[in-house]
């Protein structure tokens, strides 16, 4: 992603992390960027770039004149379909900035083989993260209660691309109903995603773009959500300062891409500058650490910093161990625990936040399942909302009792049917319920 200027990193910690970090490309096979995807949620978007056609006007999130600080560019993905163009203007400007063509849906009109019930495949590429966790939890819970889909197969793949591969061609083969897949690698997994389209499957890919007829992403504009994230940062810091930028693991998209859409508001702020860029591998032990050692060598002050998912408390322990005031966090995934520290210190700290609740992803998911298998069709390739973002305005709904600093829960699960609420969901479906 375009870095700004200024960004001033230790030599050998950068050398130490990128090791860590195995220089993956946003294609990897390594295991150490499948992982940190993983702990990410199993976020990522493939980062290929299309060609693209530029709407009209600005963008409904920008505010001020164009190209002045904290407006969100406009680039709206190729429609060659003309799918988008036929949604509400409110739903089209949540396409906004997605780096993938969007397409009408192989599904649109497709019905099931057979009468349930139903057989799902769930390919989370590993099922340690707390994320994921959490999806299981939930799936489990709605099967328990379902006639339609009564068995849900999930394979760990260990952070393996080649593993899962492997494993979605096995379901493809034993003719399972429905794929629910995380990609490890997007562009890996492409093709085995498109034979199982190819093959009658229909594929759902939660936090991911498409990229595919065959495909339908749920909630994949990460770049997107950053462009939230770092005009409500710039707000905050009334468009100056001096912003630490924790990365996840370069070349993991959902960091890469989630930074890149903050990188876009921040390049039109010339007095918005970029600290430093340390390696916290979506991991709060680490971003401590990485934070504390990038503190140690930088005594300037830092106004802001931007995470990419399940850090934020490590930045704020390690501000609070130097005695350096906390720096307004955008954090990525709403961390309870950072969540409470800002709703602790509301007269000296202003935050800002990315709900990204596991349980109703999991949800969203199992209705889109639903409607698929009841014959209702889904019109486009990716189901898209506005991004969660939390304030002082909202921050009491997210918050629940007595979480602290050091709640160890990874995501907020957020107030009820805040996600992707039914209503807003049904558009997407080629037939009402009946």
């Amino acid at each position: 992603m375009p870095r700004l200027k200024n960004v001033l990193v230790l030599v050998t910690m950068l050398a130490a992390l990128l090791a860590v970090a195995g220089c993956g490309s946003s294609s990897s096979n390594s295991s150490s960027s499948a992982a940190a995807s993983a702990s990410a949620g199993g976020s990522s978007s493939n980062s290929s770039t299309a060609a693209s056609s530029t709407a009209a006007g600005t963008s409904q999130a920008s505010t001020g004149a164009a190209g002045s600080c904290g407006t969100i560019p406009t680039q709206m993905p190729a429609d060659p379909d003309g799918v988008i163009a036929k949604l509400p203007k409110s739903v089209q400007a949540t396409y906004n900035l997605l780096p993938q063509p969007v397409y009408k849906s192989a599904w649109a009109n497709w019905k099931p083989t057979h009468a349930g019930p139903y057989t799902i495949y769930f390919s989370p590429g590993n099922v340690s993260t707390p994320f994921i966790q959490g999806m299981l939890a939930e799936f489990n819970k709605l099967r328990a209660g379902s006639s339609v889909i009564t068995k849900v197969e999930t394979q760990d793949s260990n952070n393996s691309v080649q593993t899962q591969i492997q494993q979605i061609q096995q379901a493809i083969q034993q003719k399972v109903d429905l794929i629910i897949a995380l990609p490890l690698s997007p562009a890996a997994d492409a093709p085995v995603l498109e034979a199982a389209g190819k093959a009658g499957i229909p594929v759902i890919a939660p936090l991911n773009s498409a990229g595919s007829k065959y495909v339908v992403g749920i909630n994949g504009n990460v770049t997107l959500e950053g462009a939230y994230l770092g005009q409500q940062l710039a707000s905050i810091l009334d468009d100056k300062g001096s912003v630490l930028e924790m990365q996840g693991i370069p070349g993991v998209q959902s960091s890469d891409l989630l930074l890149k859409g903050a990188g876009d508001v921040f390049k039109n702020c010339s007095n918005i500058s970029i600290a430093g860029s340390p390696v916290g591998q979506f991991t709060p032990s680490v971003a401590k650490a990485q934070t504390l050692e990038f503190l140690t060598a930088h005594p300037q002050t830092v106004n802001g910093a931007i995470q990419v998912g399940g850090m934020a408390t490590g930045i704020i322990q390690a501000f609070m161990q130097t005695g350096r005031t906390v720096p307004t966090i955008a954090d990525s995934g709403a961390t309870p625990g950072a969540l409470a520290y800002w709703s602790e210190h509301k007269s000296t700290y202003k935050g800002v936040a990315l709900g990204l609740p596991p349980g109703q992803m999991a949800d969203t998911t199992w209705k889109v399942a639903l409607a698929l298998l009841g014959g209702r069709g889904v019109k486009i390739s990716d189901l898209s909302e506005k991004p969660l973002i939390i304030t002082d305005a909202n921050l009491s709904q997210w918050v629940e009792p007595g979480w602290s600093l050091t709640t160890p829960i990874a995501y907020a699960p957020g107030p009820p049917n805040v996600f992707y609420p039914t209503s807003y969901l049904n558009q997407f479906f080629t037939k009402p319920a009946k």
